[in-house]
């Protein structure tokens, strides 16, 4: 990641740490937050809580949820930033450099989980912009069938979500390849414009006849839902996709902070906000919903609710963007602040598509491979893998829920690096040490949390999960959108491929590390060509590729001088 298109981030040297880092903690607050606000909190949230809803209420859902962030999120980002402040590095680099090469692929998978979730996000961020211009040009809708339809016809009987995907890509690039001057003064007046809207907007619901049935819906309880494996596995996924927990997304953002920043802070201060955010978004709606139905059919049974709630479009992928428009369609200059309502969202979700494509990005760059080339090459190798979902939102629904799951993977890969590395070692050296005086203290009981309750959660609810599938009516080896069989096939496929590249690596080490050491010298005009064909195999040369061979090496030397190790 080029210093000069970083959000908030100043060159120079602080504590001995070179590079680029934030100018200063606000900084750091407002650019994780606007990475995290967005899509996940927004259009993911309101619709996975109320497709865990029974007859009688959501609250069983919120008692899962709440819970993970507790005792998944927050320990896992606690992972994720600390390891980007301590190596400076990108995801792969750092399980690289932290545990040896032969553990390349665990960070490898967390990054190609990041990039398929950001092939699908930029889709489903190019209907917000499609919201933003019929709000503009046309009358809201004001009943669920005329806001449905509009849904409808936008995403399966038009060409026009693959010009919004396109245009979102093309943004993305271009904003990161022009700098943080294009867009961080947008970001930092679109993101608190956003929140104070969003809190208007829940305020304002709250006082619509009936709304507050839509409260006491949310906190009553179905208690016999709990005892199905896909609402905990919806909770901690849905966590995890609204935190950023396990997407490496915080890693890179923490590769620019130094000691100053206090990572613990930010991994507990930044997800809370980000979840009541989300439950403020759900509440709005469910709002909505109660007071559009209670309204048009007064003393009728609430049981048809929950399909409203529920059917709006293929997996509720509708839910928000169908009722938001009714919403504002009962206030006066309704469409003025629907419009700045999906500009904002927009904005949101643009900026965290940007961090997402800087992440898979700066893993790239950390090899070695020019920026420009790089973030060319990931934006359009997006827009393609991204086509699929734009032409077929089944599609769109599947990759979401394949690689959203694939978000539990990514938080155990974390919590084997701390584990490999040594738990102790890693809240002794990298957090509380490093951070020494600027931080949080981190308590002893997080590391029986990554020893014992983060591998217990992951195993329990997978083999559960597991379990549930195949004695599931559909029979289980079938391809359908949200089976176990093709989850399988697309982790299994992705994971041989990963590993024996990583095999490859490790095999012809010393060639590759050689040869790419000399590339890099060569692009920086060191290299000098009388010279080069005497330089010995074991001569010591400037390449990502060298590791040290101990973990305790890597400590001793310290973050700083990370690229001497």
């Amino acid at each position: 990641m080029a210093d000069e298109a970083t959000p908030l981030v100043r060159k120079g040297k602080s504590d001995g740490e070179g590079g680029a880092t934030f100018s200063s903690s606000l900084g750091a607050i407002i650019t994780c937050l606007a990475s995290a606000i967005g899509t996940g909190n927004i259009w993911r949230f309101p619709r996975i809580i109320a497709n865990n809803s029974g007859e009688k209420g959501c609250l069983q859902f919120l008692v899962a949820w709440v819970p993970f962030l507790i005792l998944w999120c927050i320990p896992v980002l606690i992972i994720e930033y600390g390891v980007g402040r301590y190596t400076r590095k990108a995801t792969v680099l750092s399980f690289a450099r932290l545990l040896g090469p032969m553990y390349s692929f665990l960070g490898a998978f967390i990054v190609l989980t990041s990039f398929i979730i950001g092939c699908f996000y930029a889709v489903i961020v190019g209907w917000y912009l499609y919201y933003l211009v019929i709000t503009i040009g046309w009358e809201l809708p004001l009943t669920h069938a005329d806001s449905a339809e509009v849904f409808r016809h936008y995403t399966e009987d038009t060409a026009l979500p693959i010009l919004t995907h396109a245009i979102i890509v093309v943004m993305t690039a271009g904003a990161i390849l022009k700098g943080v001057k294009t867009f961080e003064p947008i970001f930092k007046v679109m993101i608190p414009l956003l929140l104070v809207l969003m809190f208007a907007t829940f305020i304002w619901s709250m006082t619509l006849p009936h709304a507050t049935a839509g409260v006491t819906f949310t906190f009553s309880a179905d208690w016999a839902e709990l005892g199905k494996p896909g609402l905990w596995v919806d909770a901690l996924v849905q966590n995890a996709w609204d935190t950023g927990s396990g997407s490496g997304l915080f890693l890179v953002l923490a590769t620019y902070m130094t000691r100053t920043h206090g990572v613990v802070r930010y991994s507990t201060i930044v997800p809370v906000i980000n979840d009541l955010v989300s439950l403020m978004c759900a509440l709005t709606l469910f709002g909505v919903v109660f007071s559009f139905y209670l309204s048009t059919n007064p003393g009728m049974p609430l049981a048809p609710i929950v399909d409203l709630l529920q059917e709006n479009g293929p997996a509720n992928t509708g839910l928000t963007l169908i009722w938001v428009p009714i919403l504002y369609g009962t206030m006066t200059g309704g469409r003025v602040l629907c419009a700045i309502f999906f500009l904002c969202v927009l904005m949101a979700g643009w900026s965290s598509h940007i961090t997402i494509v800087e992440s898979v990005a700066r893993n790239i760059e950390d090899f070695g491979v020019p920026r420009k080339l790089t973030v060319l090459g990931v934006t359009f190798i997006m827009f393609l893998v991204g086509l699929p979902s734009a032409l077929d939102i089944n599609f769109l629904v599947n990759q979401d829920f394949v690689w959203g799951f694939a978000l539990l993977f990514c938080g155990t890969g974390l919590m084997i690096l701390a584990l490999v590395f040594g738990v102790r070692k890693f809240r002794d050296v990298v957090i509380n040490e490093y951070g020494y005086m600027f931080d949080w203290h981190l308590p002893v009981i997080w590391i029986w949390v990554i020893r014992l309750l983060i591998p217990a959660q992951a195993g329990l609810i997978f083999v559960w999960w597991t379990i549930e599938q195949i004695w599931n009516e559909r029979p289980w080896y079938e391809l359908w959108r949200e089976s176990m069989m093709m989850c399988w096939v697309q982790w299994a496929g992705a994971l041989i491929v990963l590993v024996g590249c990583n095999l490859l690596l490790v095999k012809y080490w010393p060639s590759i590390s050689y040869r790419w050491g000399m590339y890099r010298h060569h692009l920086q005009g060191t290299a000098d060509k009388e010279k080069v064909p005497d330089m010995p195999m074991d001569s010591e040369v400037d390449s990502p590729l060298v590791f040290t061979d101990s973990t305790h090496a890597y400590v001793a030397v310290g973050a700083d001088q990370t690229d001497r190790v």
